[in-house]
């Protein structure tokens, strides 16, 4: 267990959420992200800036309120990168690793029309412009995407055949726009020295540092 000693918020008192006491809202995030490394308190901030309608103003305000406190320079750096567009924690943790391997931030959920088919549509988890007319695509691969739906609407642990064929013609009709598509998973994201290489293969800019 950790613990950390969390300045009373003004005008605001402790919570209980199922049953346990928990601080207000703007002393979690804050807290989050002087703590957490990097990639885990971008989560944190993309989530409050895509759940709760926050602005990175409104975040920055938050660490502002504890100026004694430590880590603000990490928190303040942390919400430089937020983004609400990222659509889950993984996503937002893999798009902090990226950064800090010196890459430059993709563009994220851009959707794309589906060349064989009128009005359908393609969301890419990242979005490269490398400069040149051949974008790179970027997806991070989870094993739910690819599970069965149970009889009650939940996922099991059973791969999905339909699900893996709609995935391969999927990425087929992405192929359509010269692009290349560059696939991994949260655990080849967090082996560093590997996700380097990978994103290095594929011809990922770098950004100037």
């Amino acid at each position: 267990m950790v613990r950390h000693p969390v300045p009373p918020a003004v005008g605001e008192k402790d919570k209980v959420v199922a049953g346990v006491r928990a601080t207000p809202l703007a002393d979690t995030i804050s807290t989050c992200l002087r703590t957490l490394p990097m990639p885990a308190g971008l989560a944190v901030a993309d989530s409050a800036l895509r759940d709760y309608g926050l602005t990175r103003e409104g975040l920055a305000g938050f660490v502002q309120a504890q100026p004694h406190s430590r880590g603000s320079r990490q928190a303040f750096q942390t919400i430089g990168w937020a983004d609400g567009r990222s659509e889950n924690g993984g996503e937002s943790m893999v798009r902090g690793i990226i950064i800090e391997l010196g890459f430059c931030v993709p563009e994220l959920q851009v959707l794309v029309e589906d060349p064989t088919r009128s009005g359908g549509e393609y969301r890419i988890d990242y979005v490269w412009d490398t400069g040149v007319e051949r974008p790179i695509f970027g997806e991070l691969d989870g094993a739910g995407k690819y599970a069965e739906q149970g009889a009650c609407g939940g996922r099991g642990e059973k791969v999905s055949g339909k699900a893996i064929l709609a995935e391969r013609r999927r990425e087929s009709r992405l192929t359509l726009y010269d692009a290349s598509i560059v696939r991994f998973s949260f655990p080849e994201a967090k082996d560093r020295p590997f996700f380097k290489a990978l994103l290095e293969w594929y011809g990922v800019p770098k950004r100037d540092l």
